[in-house]
């Protein structure tokens, strides 16, 4: 099956972070529906910012003084819709983040070769999607993007990443729906282990606090609470599903916390729709990722 995706729009974006950004917009459909009668029917629009950080500017310059930023832009958000369509993970709404981390050190393209234009399509091939839930590969792969934006952001400036390495199993937990009490209780181990697994000397380090008593997620909260954006709900919401772990039968449904998590998160209890809830834990956790990834993109 073939894809059109075109450019209706581009603009860069008012920021006060060391950054430029560019808003592009496209529309999206399927190209044997181009001329037929159901093609506006058909059609969907989507929307991506990039944001190329002062760093990567600076040192993509260097090597390239005539490099035409918004053109670059285009090209990393044209491709990583084309992307996000072949995995079947396009959304509304995206955002890239173009750092050190995530990119090499030359510019991987030449601006002067990259065309630019209202209406400028790109026809391409889209294989049948990799998985059946749609919306579950939507949230994962959200949740990885985002993790990988923070990591990106963290090491720029802190020359370490705040996410550390997790088991890979962990990860495709994230891509497998809970349709029983023993798939449920077994995504929870496994979520609760990817989402503590924080570089902890790292947070020591910044926030001076050496008592092993405080783990990683109270680290988290006082490294946090140095941004003048700080929200509480962050916290809040990876203690709440961190208490999910207790879930009966592990620590059994009389554990501290686990009822409070449980209304907190807006789950059942005790849960009667195993997938719902698994889905409500995993937006839950990538919203929160979204607040820690808008607290520390501002300087």
């Amino acid at each position: 099956m073939k894809k059109k995706l075109t450019l209706i729009s581009y603009n860069p974006l008012p920021t006060s972070r060391d950054a430029i950004e560019f808003l592009y917009k496209f529309t999206l459909v399927d190209s044997s529906l181009v001329g037929e009668p159901e093609e506006d029917f058909n059609t969907s629009t989507h929307q991506i910012k990039i944001a190329i950080t002062g760093g990567k500017q600076a040192a993509w310059l260097y090597r390239q003084p005539d490099l035409d930023f918004l053109k670059v832009a285009y090209e990393f958000g044209k491709r990583e819709l084309i992307q996000k369509i072949k995995d079947g993970t396009i959304t509304d709404y995206q955002e890239l983040i173009i750092t050190s981390v995530n990119s090499p050190e030359i510019c991987p393209y030449n601006s002067k070769k990259i065309k630019l234009a209202k209406g400028l399509s790109t026809e391409f091939e889209v294989e049948g999607k990799i998985m059946e839930d749609n919306s579950l590969i939507q949230i994962a792969s959200s949740i990885l993007s985002n993790r990988d934006f923070i990591n990106a952001l963290i090491k720029e400036k802190h020359k370490e990443k705040l996410f550390v390495l997790v088991e890979e199993r962990d990860l495709l937990q994230l891509f497998r729906n809970a349709n029983s009490e023993e798939e449920f209780v077994f995504r929870i181990t496994a979520f609760q282990l990817l989402i503590t697994r924080l570089n902890e000397p790292l947070l020591r380090e910044l926030t001076s606090i050496s008592d092993t008593k405080i783990k990683s997620i109270s680290l988290l909260e006082n490294y946090l609470k140095s941004y003048k954006k700080y929200d509480k709900e962050i916290i809040k919401f990876f203690r709440n599903i961190n208490r999910l772990r207790q879930l009966y039968p592990i620590h059994g449904d009389n554990a501290d916390g686990v009822l409070e998590a449980h209304r907190s998160l807006g789950i059942d209890y005790p849960v009667r729709n195993y997938s719902e809830a698994w889905k409500k834990v995993l937006m839950i956790y990538d919203d929160s990722l979204k607040r820690i990834l808008e607290i520390i993109r501002v300087i």
